[in-house]
C-alpha cells in the first residue's frame, strides 16, 4: 500500500564483526562477556551512544549510491549518524521515534548521566530528519516542542482487533514481558507486596523471558516461550502492569485492550496514550490500589464488563488498522502527490 519495494539494511550483531578490532580492543570485548569482568570494566555513560561506525556508514553509503530511495526510515536515534552530512541521500529521511532515549538511559544508569547534555544531543539528532513518527503521544508532544526542523506525526502502535472473548478464562491475572530491569523490578514488587495479600487467591500466569528468572510460587504458572500470542490473552481475565520505571508506549497494554481485557497498571502503563482515562485501564499507584481493583474486577461481573467494553472501545478508536493506514499514508506521502 505504501511502497512497491522496500530495501532493509541490517548490521550483524555480537561477535560476528570483531575482525576489524585492534588486539587490545578485541581482548577487552571478549573479557567483557564475563559477568564479573564486565562489572569491573563498566564506566558511567558520558555521552549519547552513536552506533553508526565507519564500517556501517560505508555500507550504508554503498546502498544509497547504487539505488534511489524515496524514503529512508531509521529506528532509534543511535543510528542518526548514518544520515548526518550524507551527500548520497536524495529521498526523505524518517525517524521512527519509539523511546525517549535520554529518559531510558537515565533510568538504566541510575541517574548517573548529564541529562541536559544528553537531551540536547538527542534533539540535535532528531533535527537531522525530515519527518518523525512517534508511537507515544507524550513523546510526540514533548519532542516536537524542542525539535523545530522535522515534521512530526503521531502514529501509535496498531493491531487487528481480536474482540472480547466470552468463554471461561483459565487464569485470573497475567504478567507478560521480556527480562529487563523494569519488568524485573515491577514483577518483584508485585509478587512480594501485592500478590500474597489478595483475598481472592487468583491464579496467575507469567509469560515471556521474565518467567525464566523468577522462583516457584503457589498458584503461579510460568510460560517463558509460546507459539501464539493470541492464545495467551484469550485465556486470562486481567493484565497487571506494575511497572515502576521505563519510557515509551507499552505494547502489552495495547495487546490486552484489543481483547477487551481490563488492565490494572501504575501510571507508567498509560504513558504514550492520548487519553489517560476512559481507556479500559485502571491506574493505581500503590499496593492497596492493585489489591482493591483486582478483587473488585474478579468479584463484580458488571464492573468487569464495563471496563472490558471500555478497553475494546478505546482500542478501536485509537489503535485500529484502518486509522493507522490513514496516518501512515500521510507520513509516506511524496511531495507533490495527490
Amino acid at each position: 500500500r505504501l511502497f512497491n519495494t522496500i530495501q532493509f539494511y541490517t548490521y550483524p550483531k555480537g561477535l560476528k564483526n570483531i575482525w576489524h578490532l585492534k588486539p587490545r580492543r578485541l581482548l577487552r570485548l571478549l573479557l567483557s562477556r564475563l559477568p564479573l569482568v564486565s562489572k569491573l570494566l563498566k564506566k558511567n555513560l558520558d555521552c549519547l551512544p552513536d552506533y553508526s561506525n565507519r564500517e556501517m556508514r560505508s555500507q550504508f553509503d554503498h546502498i544509497l549510491k547504487h539505488k534511489h530511495h524515496d524514503f529512508i526510515l531509521i529506528s532509534y536515534i543511535y543510528w542518526a549518524g548514518l544520515i548526518e552530512n550524507n551527500p548520497f541521500i536524495k529521498g526523505k529521511t524518517i525517524l521512527d521515534y519509539s523511546d525517549f532515549t535520554t529518559m531510558i538511559l537515565n533510568d538504566s544508569e541510575s541517574g548517573n548521566i548529564d541529562i541536559g547534555s544528553f537531551f540536547k544531543e538527542e534533539i540535535r539528532r532528531v533535527n537531522l530528519f525530515d519527518r518523525v513518527m512517534c508511537i507515544s503521544f507524550d513523546e510526540y508532544w514533548l519532542i516536537s516542542q524542542f525539535a523545530a526542523s522535522p515534521r512530526f506525526f503521531y502514529v501509535p502502535h496498531f493491531l487487528e482487533s481480536s474482540g472480547i472473548v466470552r468463554e471461561k478464562k483459565k487464569y485470573d491475572l497475567l504478567f507478560i514481558g521480556s527480562d529487563n530491569p523494569f519488568n524485573r523490578d515491577g514483577l518483584e514488587w508485585f509478587l512480594k507486596d501485592i500478590y500474597p495479600v489478595i483475598g481472592s487467591e487468583p491464579k496467575m500466569k507469567i509469560c515471556g523471558d521474565i518467567a525464566s528468572v523468577i522462583g516457584t510460587h503457589k498458584r503461579i504458572f510460568k510460560e517463558p516461550s509460546f507459539e501464539q500470542l493470541n492464545d495467551v490473552y484469550r485465556d486470562v481475565k486481567i493484565l497487571v502492569v506494575p511497572l515502576l520505571g521505563g519510557a515509551g508506549l507499552k505494547i502489552k497494554v495495547i495487546e490486552a485492550l484489543s481483547f477487551g481485557i481490563p488492565v490494572i497498571t501504575t501510571p507508567k502503563g498509560v504513558v504514550g496514550f492520548r487519553n489517560k482515562t476512559g481507556n479500559g485501564c485502571l491506574v493505581v499507584d500503590d499496593e492497596s490500589g492493585f489489591i482493591r481493583e483486582i478483587d473488585r474486577l474478579l468479584s463484580d461481573p458488571a464492573y468487569y464488563s464495563d471496563h472490558s467494553n471500555a478497553a475494546l472501545s478505546y482500542f478501536d478508536t485509537q489503535f485500529g488498522m484502518e486509522q493507522a493506514y490513514r496516518l501512515l499514508d500521510t507520513v509516506f506521502k511524496l511531495e507533490g502527490a495527490n
